[in-house]
């Protein structure tokens, strides 16, 4: 997070690794925060030319120890239309790894 705060109008930089070990890239990426509240949900939004994209997180209090959590991404522009097959598995890989994220700070 850029100056540190997560607030609305930040710049989140960060970097994915590859869907699968044997490709040998590191995705960069930047995004401007668009949408936060706290204990709620955090909405980040990426533009360059030809793409953009938007990536919500959801959160619910179910009691004072367990939520809810869910992931929600959009994407258009001619850059995503013609390499949609990378950017869909790119896309369900970071669902995937959100999800065991997520799983792994559950406690019983």
């Amino acid at each position: 997070m850029r100056g540190g705060e997560l607030r609305d109008g930040a710049t989140l930089i960060w970097a994915f690794n590859p869907i699968q070990r044997r490709y040998l890239y590191k995705l960069p990426a930047m995004a401007e925060i668009v949408e936060f509240q706290p204990y709620d949900r955090i909405t980040w939004e990426v533009r360059m030319p030809g793409f953009h994209a938007l990536h919500s997180y959801r959160f619910a209090a179910i009691d004072e120890r367990r939520c809810r959590f869910g992931s929600w991404e959009v994407a258009e522009g001619p850059a995503y239309r013609g390499l949609r097959r990378f950017w869909d598995a790119h896309f369900r890989y970071v669902c995937r790894e959100s999800l065991a994220g997520a799983g792994s700070q559950a406690r019983p």
